[in-house]
């Protein structure tokens, strides 16, 4: 168990430990989310495996966005819990080294992915019959690996750090690199797309465009605003993480800042439910993702009433030997 311990600005020595019960309350809120998270990324991955219709680059960026977000439940969730349990906050613990090694592999590859989406749907509103020429495969399939190689190589800095003083100049790095860059872009395409939204909104009315142009632009406005829903969920609930980021940067308290590694702790699962989160933005917003979901669910459905026959066919049968 690593605890850590202070000298406060009036002597009195800041210990680093969290109760028991937080402790406990703590571990079931990453379990409840990374078990949410795992599901309902899942459903949006075999969507798209099994709707030819799905398997467009605009819902690749989607799977790969998926596929950070499981990685979230599988990993980042499990290596918080068990820095919970042990009571294992900060320092060069090899699960303290894991977990940041993980947080910024997770933020790169969610925000680069968000930024991707962005992108392509900012392509979609402003050059609806270009898109298919602009937006290939090819490009999206190259896109998508360059981001995964970045966030698995930027996060490895963080594994040959053995001097915590230098670990702010690498969380600067990492918020300016990650966050900052990543939301100026989104928040540019979001712009333009709001205009070019307006503006086609426009030409409709007036009868300005085809039909064919009008329904694709419909469809194309629907997707973006299904993607900025998750965006602007991604922002708030990481708001609070990187604001307190900021304050532990920032302070030369050491007691402020073990507060603020305690309230990470608590910031940190409210930042990764949005992993847990986005699958059910899609499966409400996308009527074949909704499908896939009733499709899964039916079948659990029908697994449990086939177990219960079977079981109760057992019973009678072990209660009435005659009718066998």
């Amino acid at each position: 168990m690593e605890n850590r311990s202070f000298e406060g600005t009036n002597d009195k020595p800041c210990v680093a430990e969290m109760s028991l019960i937080s402790s406990a309350f703590l571990i079931c809120l990453y379990a409840v989310s990374s078990m949410t998270c795992l599901f309902g990324n899942c459903v949006v991955l075999l969507a798209i495996y099994q709707t030819k219709t799905l398997r467009t680059v605009s819902n690749f960026f989607i799977a790969s966005l998926a596929v950070a977000d499981i990685s979230v439940g599988f990993f980042m969730n499990p290596i918080l819990i068990s820095k919970a349990a042990l009571n294992i906050w900060q320092g060069n613990h090899w699960l303290s080294k894991l977990a940041d090694f993980m947080w910024i592999q997770t933020t790169t590859s969610s925000t680069f992915n968000l930024c991707s989406v962005s992108i392509d749907r900012y392509v979609a509103i402003t050059a609806v019959f270009k898109y298919h020429r602009i937006m290939t495969r090819k490009k999206c399939f190259a896109a998508l690996t360059l981001i995964w190689l970045f966030s698995f190589l930027f996060a490895s800095v963080r594994l040959f750090i053995d001097n915590s003083a230098d670990l702010p100049r690498l969380w600067i790095s990492t918020t300016v690199l990650t966050v900052i860059i990543p939301l100026f872009l989104i928040g540019f395409c979001y712009l333009k797309i709001y205009c070019a939204a307006r503006t086609q909104i426009k030409k409709i009315a007036e009868r300005k465009i085809s039909a064919e142009e009008a329904r694709l632009s419909a469809m194309n406005r629907k997707a973006a605003w299904t993607a900025g829903i998750v965006i602007f969920l991604f922002v708030v609930m990481w708001l609070p993480s990187f604001l307190a980021s900021c304050i532990e940067l920032t302070t030369a308290n050491r007691c402020k800042k073990l507060e603020v590694d305690y309230a990470w702790f608590w910031l940190a699962f409210l930042c990764f439910c949005s992993s847990a989160v986005n699958p059910w933005v899609y499966t409400i917003r996308v009527p074949e993702f909704k499908n896939t979901l009733r499709r899964i669910l039916g079948r659990k459905r029908m697994s449990r009433e086939l177990s219960r026959s079977i079981a109760a066919s057992f019973r009678n049968s072990k209660s009435n030997p005659s009718a066998l």
